[in-house]
């Protein structure tokens, strides 16, 4: 006998079965013909010559609940989401942060699903991870989603760890730095995990405690104002943390880290995406 999936089958007679299991009662009757129709879908034949439908042509209904990028016009119950599938907003310029340049005291590596996975060890100083990126001098709306930031080999002190989007001049020095920072706390310090913003090297504006990952920051320019934001829902609703004035020529975009300022001590931040509007 062919293998099935060699051979022309044009029917199957299939033996129907007790629903508890047991033996049939009237094993002549309790059979039903499964065919492949005319208009592509699957149907059964009993005994007594009546058809249904297993499958049809139509595919899968058009008032079924189903999450979509945009409203379509061929469903009635659709839930749009203002990102697509890769979880980027709509709308956006990618910024390949796969290779990124890191300084001394931080490790870029691939990462599944991610654009790379930074590791920033036992360092007492603020360390980018960045790419070259023209923002220059005027509007600009760069974003950047962390799906976790994680103290993988804490210290047994006080020690300060965070992670941050950043945009800066060609420069990298702190004067002409931008940042929303994600602060995270260690087991032997009595902080919290916290967001702010960061402009040159002094927080500004509000500091708001307990901050959720995955999370998208971003760091937007209109004429000089610099405004700081994240969000906790992929983009659909934005806080706003704090705004400053700056004028700089940006060519700089990346993450900024700091694994520790006391003993050694490990963080490590997974980057899904940077992309700027």
């Amino acid at each position: 006998m062919a293998a099935i999936e060699t051979h022309k089958t044009f029917a199957i007679k299939i033996r129907e079965s007790a629903t508890d299991g047991s033996d049939f009662s009237n094993p002549d009757a309790d059979y039903r013909v499964l065919f492949l129709g005319e208009d592509a879908g699957l149907h059964l034949k009993d005994s007594a010559g009546a058809v249904t439908d297993v499958g049809g042509a139509a595919g899968a209904p058009d008032d079924a609940t189903y999450i979509v990028v945009a409203a379509a016009a061929g469903l009635s119950a659709e839930v749009p989401r203002p990102e697509l599938d890769d979880k980027s907003l709509a709308g956006a310029t990618a910024i390949d942060f796969t290779n990124p340049t890191s300084e001394a005291g931080a490790t870029d590596s691939a990462e599944s699903d991610h654009a790379c996975k930074i590791v920033w060890t036992n360092i007492n100083s603020r360390v980018h991870s960045y790419v070259s990126e023209a923002l220059g001098t005027g509007d600009f709306d760069v974003r950047c989603r962390i799906t976790a930031a994680q103290i993988t080999a804490p210290h047994t002190s006080a020690s300060s760890v965070f992670c941050a989007l950043f945009v800066a001049d060609s420069s990298l020095t702190a004067s002409t730095r931008q940042s929303l920072q994600i602060n995270l706390s260690t087991a032997v310090t009595s902080s919290v995990p916290s967001i702010l913003a960061v402009t040159n090297a002094s927080g500004i504006g509000q500091t708001l405690f307990y901050p959720r990952l995955p999370i998208i920051l971003r760091i937007a320019r209109v004429g000089t104002t610099i405004t700081f934001y994240y969000s906790e829902n992929e983009g659909r609703t934005w806080t706003t943390l704090a705004t400053a004035t700056a004028s700089t020529d940006f060519q700089r975009v990346g993450i900024l880290g700091q694994g520790g300022s006391a003993g050694s001590q490990t963080l490590a931040v997974l980057v899904h995406w940077l992309r700027k509007f």
